[in-house]
């Protein structure tokens, strides 16, 4: 595992698969300070994003979290080659994009002028 800092953007790599990043700001100014920070993967900075991701790409997405989930039932002492866990790590790995699709969404996308005053 390697890990390197370019642009305010902390990379982590295993096997040249980049993994893990967090974004830091590269300012404090008011107007970055009203809207909470969105993470985004390497994966996404440095290529296309979720929505519009080719077929490679999701592809390259899919490897380097199935090499994660490996080592994480490796290091659970289990079989990765045994017959019933082959395409477990594929799986797990096509599910988290899925479930965490929604968190490279800013609210504001999502609702747009949507908000009303409510009456309580």
């Amino acid at each position: 595992m390697s890990l390197s800092v370019n642009n305010g953007i902390t990379k982590h790599s295993v096997n040249g698969n980049y993994l893990l990043p967090s974004t830091l700001p590269e300012s404090t100014d008011e107007e970055d300070l009203s809207k909470p920070p969105r993470r985004m993967s390497i994966l996404q900075s440095d290529k296309a994003l979720r929505d519009h991701d080719s077929k490679l790409i999701y592809t390259e997405r899919v490897g380097a979290i199935s090499h994660c989930y490996e080592e994480i039932l490796n290091n659970l002492g289990e079989d990765i080659h045994r017959q019933g866990l082959l395409k477990t790590p594929k799986r797990a790995a096509e599910a988290i994009l899925f479930f965490t699709k929604g968190y490279e969404q800013a609210v504001s996308d999502v609702v747009s002028d949507a908000v009303f005053d409510e009456e309580c």
